[in-house]
């Protein structure tokens, strides 16, 4: 990642933060392009974590622990 400098106190670079934020967003836009979840998959990921979730407490009321 890159190291970037600059006054706060100079009123004449107050350009150089907004560019420098401007220049980390496209960094990160180019290394990981963000995906919005549509309803669909994210309904669709809600039911496979309540199926794991059903799975999961199935498994102990079904079988117990024993001495």
């Amino acid at each position: 990642m890159a190291l970037f400098e600059t006054s706060a106190l100079a009123d004449t670079e107050a350009d150089h933060v907004e560019s420098i934020f401007m220049t980390l967003v496209h960094k990160l836009q180019q290394s990981k392009p963000m995906h919005v979840q549509t309803d669909e998959e994210r309904a669709r990921k809600e039911e496979r974590l309540l199926l794991k979730a059903g799975d999961a407490t199935g498994e102990t009321d079904s079988e117990g622990w024993c001495c």
